[in-house]
């Protein structure tokens, strides 16, 4: 007789399975027409990114509705509430530890970055030479600069590695302080 409630949670439960996995095709395809128009496509591009990064939505969004569809099964069995404790706690540790592991490197970047912004060691369009990578200051951002070498490759160096890096700078901009140093030596030359 105690067998057939757990048939009747069994059945219930597989019965919430098929349908999470139906509503979550149903969901995760219309989404997937909505997101992937040309206008949206277009609007990602003007941001500078590439419309691959359209699928991280979808992809979180599906493995949502997995999410629930597993708790509303295992609510089935009587023992959901436990259960869902113990999965929430054990997600939200792992999602914590991604964020910190994720964080690890983008941390000293940006602090890097703020100090190169305020001791400006180089301007964009300077030639400079960071340990082993040689070229122009294409661009500069908090995380990452990016210089072109002389084969026209953009090369992209993390900020924490500059400022651990010796740079050398030999400057295509004529600095303030060396032009009136210039300016000086040429009117010497020019008097002889």
């Amino acid at each position: 007789m105690s067998l057939t409630p757990a048939l009747f949670a069994l059945l219930r439960a597989i019965i919430v399975i098929v349908a999470g996995i139906i509503i979550t095709k149903i969901v995760v395809d219309v989404l997937r027409k909505l997101i992937k128009t040309e206008g949206v496509k277009n609007f990602i591009k003007g941001l500078g990114y590439e419309e691959t990064i359209l699928d991280l939505p979808i992809l979180i969004l599906k493995y949502l509705f997995y999410f629930v569809t597993l708790m509303i099964a295992i609510a089935q069995f009587g023992f959901g509430v436990i259960v869902i404790e113990i999965i929430l706690a054990i997600l939200v540790l792992t999602f914590g530890f991604l964020i910190i592991y994720s964080l690890k490197d983008l941390i000293p970047n940006l602090a890097a970055g703020i100090w190169i912004a305020r001791e400006r060691p180089f301007k964009v369009g300077d030639k400079v030479r960071v340990g082993l990578y040689e070229g122009e200051v294409k661009s500069f951002s908090l995380t990452v600069t990016q210089i072109e070498d002389e084969n026209g490759r953009i090369i992209m160096i993390p900020n924490s590695i500059i400022v651990r890096r010796e740079v050398i700078n030999e400057g295509v901009h004529i600095r303030p302080s060396s032009s009136r140093k210039k300016r000086r030596h040429n009117k010497r030359d020019k008097g002889k």
